[in-house]
């Protein structure tokens, strides 16, 4: 799907009936959606949209998009939408539909610090205490996937302190990738 079509649908306020294939999906879903925004996030391009059936604003990864036309329902605009704040606590694109605001707190050793320091993870990001070995981080945002993967990105360097349960769930992924490389078969 080429995001001009989108885009004029978008500013159009045309709503759209879309097939979808999601990666942990078998098969295509389909259903009406008013498409909002185009979002680009680590190279690939998400349409922001209201889903018809439940009313939420989901994001549908363009690349996975398998047919896109224009519907004879009705335009559902949001008036509150606002990209700015919709994107302003999240780290990618995932808006969890049942998320909560969360002070997340990580400890980054000395060398990773400084490029944190530089390069933040979030806007909201702040240094809670520092030591010649490492610092304290906090942000505050919306935990969701991409969050995850950033943290686990930096390996060793970095750790989760707080909240407990996301500690708890890095700590299970982290487990499943340890297995996967005690295991000696390489298929």
């Amino acid at each position: 799907m080429n995001s001009p079509v989108f885009y004029q649908n978008i500013k159009n306020k045309k709503a759209l009936f879309i097939s979808y294939r999601p990666f942990n999906h078998d098969s295509n879903f389909s259903g009406i959606v008013s498409p909002y925004l185009l979002k680009e996030y680590r190279n690939r391009w998400y349409l922001i949209a209201k889903f018809h059936n439940d009313n939420h604003i989901y994001h549908y990864a363009l690349d996975r998009l398998r047919d896109a036309k224009i519907s004879f329902q009705e335009y559902r605009p949001e008036p509150d939408f606002n990209p700015d704040l919709y994107f302003k606590n999240i780290i990618g694109v995932t808006l969890p539909k049942d998320g909560q605001l969360t002070k997340i707190q990580f400890k980054s050793n000395y060398a990773q610090a400084n490029y944190i320091k530089t390069k933040p993870i979030h806007p909201s990001q702040t240094i809670i205490s520092q030591t010649p070995d490492y610092t304290i981080f906090e942000i505050e945002v919306f935990p969701n996937y991409e969050l995850e993967s950033t943290l686990l990105a930096f390996g060793e360097n970095v750790e989760v302190l707080e909240p407990e349960y996301l500690r708890k769930r890095l700590q299970e992924r982290i487990k499943k990738l340890h297995m996967n490389y005690l295991r000696n078969n390489i298929d």
